[in-house]
């Protein structure tokens, strides 16, 4: 690598990073959906800016790799394809969720990522291809619908043959669906009772690490699969805690982009560590988050969040970010951190379970927040008139303009 890449290398995360994948509606396939999905999933765990583009020659973008060749990352010289050389990358951009695991560990985790990528990704190679009912229904037709005829045929019978080439290097070729079945429940039952020793919902604790993320991807991709043949969807769905999981981190990291019901609009979520990293860094990487925020809402929002930060004693915690109309009336959270963000001005009542929350107003409203939580901080940035009903330990109330504030500590 000469000078030039290397510096590149060590410069902060880029803002024009892309993930290419095949198109995900009419095209992509299981093993293929399972990897994009888990790579989407471990750069929102790190809160990682990027853009996500749907291309039918993904594929052929790919430098290479090991199983199926995607997702392909650019981001700016380097093109990188494939879970592991773009989790590998992220780390020596210093931006990966494992910096705070032992080193035992990252070993331990390893182990477990190498046995989850191959199991599941030759399970779904095979099940795709060696299925003859799948193949001719489902894999077939997704491979070859971007291409003319007589192109398909000949994408369909090269891409058949690769896959039978890499199942046959794993000696998974002449397998029966019953023996590919019963690797894949091995493989789960190792990995429940891994999860099963953890402290939180994660496989290490509370905190997501790449092997959570790389069971995501695949589990999530087999159970939401609609496939002829379901003999892989049904051994995932026989365990329940990995499935709790991947419902889990699908609701905190995806569903989020789109859930606009009720009233109010999911943001982002910002993840913060209390790691080496110094102000400077931290204050990077939320306003990464808002960068694409009004300049006066960026502002309020990074200051907000940043204080949050500094006083906090927690070693990590989450911020969820919201947007709230104005026929908002009430609503109901469960985190360990809710931000809550209003443009307009509602009559609101916020009934929260949490370990923190931050309730941020840009607009005069008479609000009442009935609270079950350890410590609350309140902002108000104009003239508010609020109630807060609160069964606390602390209450931090800030205000930069004219308020009146009722307290009443709930007994």
């Amino acid at each position: 690598m000469d000078y030039n890449a290397w510096k590149n290398l060590s410069e902060p995360w880029p803002e024009d990073v892309t993930l290419y994948q095949p198109c995900e509606k009419e095209q992509i396939l299981l093993a293929e959906s399972a990897s994009c999905l888990a790579v989407k999933a471990y750069m929102k765990m790190c809160n990682l800016s990027f853009q996500i583009r749907s291309c039918a020659n993904a594929e052929f973008m790919s430098p290479g790799g090991r199983m199926t060749k995607l997702p392909v990352l650019q981001s700016g010289l380097f093109i990188y394809a494939e879970f592991a050389p773009i989790v590998n990358y992220i780390k020596r951009k210093g931006e990966a969720l494992e910096n705070w695991m032992k080193k035992d560990e990252k070993l331990e985790m390893r182990s477990y990522l190498s046995l989850a990528e191959n199991v599941f990704t030759l399970a779904e190679l095979y099940i795709s291809f060696m299925v003859k009912d799948v193949y001719d229904k489902f894999t077939a037709p997704r491979n070859g619908c971007v291409h003319p005829w007589p192109l398909n045929k000949i994408q369909n019978f090269i891409k058949l043959r690769r896959a039978k080439e890499l199942l046959k290097i794993y000696q998974w070729k002449d397998m029966k669906i019953n023996e590919v079945t019963a690797k894949v429940r091995k493989c789960c039952e190792i990995l429940q009772s891994k999860l099963e020793e953890s402290s939180g919902i994660y496989f290490y604790g509370e905190e997501p690490c790449a092997l959570d993320a790389m069971v995501f991807g695949h589990l999530f991709s087999v159970l939401r699969s609609n496939l002829p043949n379901t003999a892989l969807q049904s051994t995932v769905r026989q365990f329940k805690l990995l499935v709790q999981l991947c419902h889990f981190i699908d609701k905190e990291y995806f569903q989020v982009e789109s859930e606009s019901h009720h009233g109010f609009v999911r943001l982002f979520t910002v993840s913060i560590k209390k790691t080496e990293r110094t102000h400077h860094q931290e204050l990077n990487c939320i306003q990464k988050c808002c960068v694409w925020l009004h300049p006066g809402q960026q502002h309020a929002v990074i200051t907000v969040i940043f204080m949050l930060w500094l006083n906090s004693t927690q070693s990590s915690f989450t911020v969820q970010v919201f947007k709230v109309d104005l026929s908002l009336r009430f609503l109901l959270f469960s985190s360990t951190i809710v931000l809550v963000y209003f443009n307009s001005s509602p009559e609101a009542a916020l009934k929260l379970s949490s370990s923190i929350v931050l309730v941020y107003f840009n607009t005069a409203l008479e609000v009442t927040l009935k609270l079950l939580s350890t410590t609350v901080l309140v902002y108000f940035n104009s003239a508010t008139e609020a109630t807060l009903k609160l069964s606390l330990t602390m209450v931090l109330v800030y205000f930069n303009s004219a308020s009146e504030v009722s307290k009443s500590q709930a007994q």
